[in-house]
């Protein structure tokens, strides 16, 4: 009832008390209060980790961060004084294999030559959790016949979720633009949670997971979802990093060492991750090849494809248009990473010969002064 009650009055342009939301939500505002703040201290942390030299500067940016850090007994604990958290997180919770123990803590940071001073961290540490908030895993029109109420909270969307259900969700208004021609582009996660409401009978109320709602929504609209691969994200962060160092003036000691182990690991696993797109792609073509059999005149043939079909775990009555836009959309993401990882690769050699480069010209400048003399 509260939900429904929610939406007519958001719809009504009354004012929803942001505690009262928080408290209806029930089970996911107990989802987040348990692991909310866990995921933030360990995104705290590891920002510190990279821009810190020792544990007493580690200690202070973690002040400018909100972390508050108690090691006077033999487990760490963490505590962030920004967000309502009521007990301290032992540092065994956030990683079984000690990373946030204060001798690691000291073992990681001892390696930083070039961070972020105390009067930037905190800055520097905002405008990373800008970028990260500017990320998505699927970006999905929305036509705006399928839109019931925009508000300024966000937009409702009509959508169907099982047989002969349909409701609205609410997609909040910073996971959505607004497009020139009246549709929408709603920006979400696999991981993200939707309330459904069915204005007509209440038990059929859930949460929807963003997977569920790219997927319907796309079915209703026929437009493609946009798959980003995380494998873009995380490449393009260690590139951002390398720039950094360069920028500083840093390119040999531990921390570039462990940068470039880091880079290189990261080529190999998107390598493998383009392989596995691969692999996807293929067997979406069986399956097409098999449906299409299912038609033929000839009797082996279906026999072949029903066989193909059972052995893959997929339903005879499975449309050919489903399976055609999903290779698709895995063609346009394989696409994109494969693209973008060759662009970042192209950029981490030139990266390299620039360094190759100045570092020549420094032995020899050296060797001309050793002439000289």
């Amino acid at each position: 009832m509260k939900y429904i009650s929610d939406k007519h009055a958001d719809i009504a342009g009354a004012n929803i008390l942001s505690n009262t939301m928080k408290n209806s939500y029930k089970k996911y505002s107990a989802y987040q209060r348990k692991n909310n703040f866990k995921i933030e201290i360990k995104e705290r942390l590891n920002f510190l980790l990279k821009h810190s030299t020792s544990i007493s500067d580690f200690k202070e940016k973690a002040k400018a961060l909100n972390v508050i850090i108690d090691d006077t007994e033999k487990n760490v604990k963490y505590r962030l004084a920004d967000m309502e958290q009521k007990r301290n997180t032992r540092d065994d919770t956030l990683s079984k294999r000690g990373k946030y123990s204060i001798s690691n803590i000291e073992k990681i940071v001892s390696k930083n030559v070039s961070v972020f001073s105390q009067s930037e961290i905190k800055n520097e540490y905002e405008k990373f959790k800008v970028e990260k908030s500017d990320d998505f895993e699927m970006k999905i029109l929305v036509e705006d016949w399928q839109v019931k109420e925009e508000t300024k909270n966000g937009i409702y969307i009509d959508i169907d979720y099982g047989l002969l259900n349909s409701g609205a969700i609410l997609v909040p208004s910073h996971q959505v633009n607004k497009l020139d021609d009246g549709n929408y582009n709603i920006f979400i996660k696999k991981k993200d949670f939707f309330y459904f409401t069915n204005s007509d009978d209440a038990t059929k109320n859930k949460f929807m997971t963003g997977n569920i709602v790219a997927k319907q929504l796309s079915h209703d609209n026929q437009h493609l979802v946009l798959h980003k691969n995380q494998y873009v994200s995380k490449l393009d962060q260690i590139i951002k990093d390398f720039e950094y160092l360069s920028l500083k003036g840093v390119s040999t000691g531990q921390q570039f060492s462990d940068l470039k182990n880091q880079f290189e690991k990261q080529v190999h696993e998107t390598e493998k991750e383009l392989s596995v797109l691969d692999e996807k792609i293929s067997r979406l073509n069986k399956i097409i090849s098999a449906i299409d059999g299912l038609s033929s005149d000839d009797l082996r043939k279906v026999e072949t494809s029903e066989a193909i079909l059972s052995d893959l775990k997929i339903d005879k009555s499975t449309k050919r248009g489903d399976l055609n836009k999903t290779i698709e959309e895995v063609k346009f993401e394989r696409q994109v990473l494969n693209e973008r990882f060759h662009d970042i690769v192209e950029k981490y050699k030139t990266y390299q010969g620039v360094k190759e480069n100045v570092r020549d010209r420094e032995n020899d400048t050296i060797k001309n002064k050793e002439v000289k003399r």
